[in-house]
């Protein structure tokens, strides 16, 4: 009868469970699935499908509940509330970047300025010109603001 008990209460956490957990264990699945099968940005998909399933896991102490401090609400307070992970997280991206790509096609860099230059190709680099000017219109209606 004890190992009855015992097997039983494996099982009594799962009083506690709503459909939301398993909605968000489904959605977990699928990053992970999408991680591994399609391989579909792994570094950042596979840790958030595990995430995603850990921390819906009713009372699994991942987070806190009650009086227990859980790891992941002590990761959170270390480094997401002071926006550490984040700027690390994007560091790493990265730092992942293939270069290759850019690296070989040099001689287009070169040759793409000077032909905006000599007016051959007037909107070669429209969208960053834009863009500046964008943000420099932004900048001076802040500064007439103030």
């Amino acid at each position: 009868m004890d190992l009855l008990n015992t097997f039983a209460s494996l099982f009594s956490n799962f009083g506690n469970l709503t459909w939301q957990m398993v909605v968000m264990w489904g959605i977990g699945a699928l990053l992970i699935y999408l991680a591994i099968a399609k391989k579909m940005e792994p570094s950042l998909l596979l840790p958030m499908g595990f995430g995603a399933i850990l921390v819906n896991l009713p009372l699994s102490g991942a987070i806190t509940q009650g009086d227990t401090v859980g790891p992941i609400s002590a990761l959170f307070e270390a480094g997401m509330s002071n926006e550490l992970f984040p700027l690390l997280l994007f560091i790493g991206i990265g730092a992942m970047i293939d270069f290759g790509p850019l690296l070989e096609k040099r001689l287009e860099q070169l040759v793409m300025p000077a032909m905006r230059a000599k007016k051959r190709l007037p909107f070669a680099a429209l969208g960053n010109d834009a863009g500046m000017l964008g943000a420099l219109c932004a900048l001076l209606e802040q500064e007439n603001n103030k």
